[in-house]
């Protein structure tokens, strides 16, 4: 049996506080940064500042974003995704989830030229996958667990309900991520699959693209499948891609 989770509680932003955020999403996706160098951007109702900083290993970086609403009006920042991938890579390789202050920290990012972007629309498992270890690593029972052990597929939907998302493990390892969408406007973007670990590393991360399924018109596809070897507990996440990223 499927098992669905994933969904984000609460309903959409509606009035200034969406068009704050919509203003965020669109300012955050034209913004870079280097090792050194952090970013600003201010736009009417908002305004963001990206700080890199290094590590105490000296070679890496944490990065702190920040986004700042003009006025007091109430922003529901909470779980917003910003992604960082370097200039010329397909892979995601940050990934930050805004609190309800609109802060959020990129915690290990490998020095290098980012860009920055917000996914159209995205999802994750609000629990971390079935396949990962569940104890404290060190302990009897995470060194006896079979993390390699196959798993049912588990469903999750993008809090929009445009795109859902299918994982599973097979018995001989392989983790497959599958994807559909009746949204025809979606045909031919790119969903980004990230696997990110709990100290919000990501552990892997991959693009596919959405093509049409011949036996159903209208339904949008996507699949992605590899072999992952997990030590630590991760969770998974997706989401489409802006058509400039």
């Amino acid at each position: 049996m499927m098992q669905e989770s994933g969904r984000r509680r609460g309903g959409p932003q509606s009035g200034q506080g969406h068009e704050i955020v919509r203003e965020a999403a669109q300012l955050l996706s034209r913004m870079s940064f280097w090792s050194n160098r952090g970013a600003y951007a201010e736009g009417r109702y908002v305004a963001i500042s990206v700080d890199p900083r290094w590590n105490d290993d000296n070679g890496t970086i944490q990065v702190a974003l920040t986004c700042y609403a003009f006025g007091s009006g109430q922003v529901d920042w909470q779980g917003l995704p910003v992604l960082a991938r370097p200039a010329g890579n397909a892979s995601v390789y940050g990934i930050a989830r805004l609190d309800a202050r609109g802060q959020g920290i990129m915690t290990r990012l490998q020095p290098d030229d980012y860009h920055l972007f917000v996914p159209e629309c995205y999802g994750r498992s609000e629990e971390f996958l079935p396949f990962c270890p569940h104890h404290d690593l060190g302990s009897l029972a995470a060194a006896t667990e079979d993390v390699e052990a196959p798993f049912e597929p588990h469903i999750y939907d993008s809090p929009d309900g445009s795109l859902r998302a299918t994982v599973h493990r097979t018995a001989e390892g392989t983790t497959i991520a599958a994807f559909e969408t009746w949204e025809t406007s979606l045909a031919g973007a790119v969903v980004y699959v990230a696997f990110v670990l709990e100290s919000g590393d990501v552990l892997q991360s991959a693009e596919v693209q959405l093509t049409p399924v011949e036996e159903e018109p209208g339904l949008l596809e996507a699949r992605w499948e590899a072999e992952i070897e997990l030590t630590e507990r991760c969770t998974f996440e997706f989401g489409v891609l802006p058509r400039d990223a």
